[in-house]
């Protein structure tokens, strides 16, 4: 999955009822890693976190962060643990369709 923000900001991901690791990778304006990290899966909801009117905050509180070192303008989710198989490190350049990435959100406006 590709997230590609209007401008480069501070981002944050969390593993939101997620059961597998994601690995995620924050990219610069350039499109050059940031930083990276392989997210695992959070335990599950409790009974708690799945009732009631503050019961989505509670959960949401509790999960790990994982934020951008820098202002970030892409950020890019595959496959846990497929960074280490790719030998993926900071300040690599990731090439990306920017074209093709800009047509697609036109589409969705």
């Amino acid at each position: 999955m590709i997230f590609v923000f209007p401008e480069a900001d501070y981002q944050s991901f969390v593993m939101r009822d997620c059961f597998v690791p994601i690995d995620v990778l924050f990219l610069d304006d350039s499109r050059f890693i940031i930083n990276f990290y392989t997210m695992l899966p959070e335990p599950p909801r409790t009974s708690e976190e799945s009732k009631g009117a503050h019961s989505d905050a509670a959960y949401t509180a509790r999960l790990k962060s994982y934020p951008s070192s820098a202002p970030c303008r892409y950020v890019i989710e595959i496959r846990g643990g497929r960074l280490a198989q790719l030998g993926v490190k900071q300040g690599d350049l990731v090439e990306l369709d920017l074209a093709r990435l800009n047509a697609l959100s036109a589409d969705r406006d």
